[in-house]
């Protein structure tokens, strides 16, 4: 099992995969250190950073390698050199448009993963958003994995058996919708599938719209 643990900012390199002993037990009560650590924006950008730019940030834009970074980080954290393009580890893909930050994006890629949350913890009870933007969040992800994975025809089988499920009871007078359950994917290959998406994807989950949180 591949690690998911957090990118060493001060290292700048990815840690050692883990232990092939380490049990589920022991990744399940990981998880809340995980999302506490995550809470932290510049953390959580350093490691999306990280999974989008293994080898070293590139202009999204024409794919040069000529990075400056200015001393502000506004209004985006990265200019290439070559282009003049301005830009930040969710440019040019589909969390482009998103209200969300990207500390709670973080923190759903390691929620929707079976490998980060065996237990099948709620994403809408351990991230700062409303029920509505949490279920929205969970479905973006498992759609961009169903479609990376087998296609379009397997995400409408999922999602169908998703609502399907029974709706859990009302809490505070308000309708919980059923989520998708955690996925068979560390929280690297999440993002993968999601950055596959083109910018201008339009959610199947919404009937083929654009949806921003």
């Amino acid at each position: 099992m591949g690690t998911h643990l957090p990118f060493d900012e001060d290292r700048h390199e990815l840690p050692h995969p883990a232990a092939e002993t380490r049990n589920s037990t022991s990744i399940d009560e990981e998880l809340p250190r995980v999302l506490r650590r995550y809470e932290n924006e510049s953390l959580a950008e350093a490691w999306l950073t990280a999974q989008r730019w293994p080898d070293g940030v590139s202009c999204p834009q024409c794919g040069s390698e000529s990075i400056a970074r200015p001393p502000t980080s506004k209004p985006q954290p990265y200019r290439c050199r070559r282009c003049r393009t301005q830009f930040s580890a969710r440019s040019h893909s589909v969390m482009r448009s998103s209200k969300l930050s990207i500390s709670v994006w973080v923190r759903g890629f390691h929620v929707c993963s079976a490998q980060s949350n065996p237990g099948a913890i709620d994403i809408r009870d351990v991230l700062p958003v409303t029920l509505k933007a949490g279920r929205n969040l969970a479905l973006r992800i498992h759609e961009a994995w169903e479609l990376s994975r087998s296609g379009e025809a397997n995400w409408a089988q999922s999602y169908g058996a998703i609502m399907s499920q029974p709706s859990p009871p009302r809490r505070n007078g308000r309708l919980r919708l059923p989520v998708p359950p955690p996925v068979l994917a560390s929280p690297e290959r999440l993002v993968e599938a999601l950055l596959e998406l083109p910018e201008s994807h339009n959610w199947l989950f919404m009937n083929g719209k654009s949806f921003r949180d």
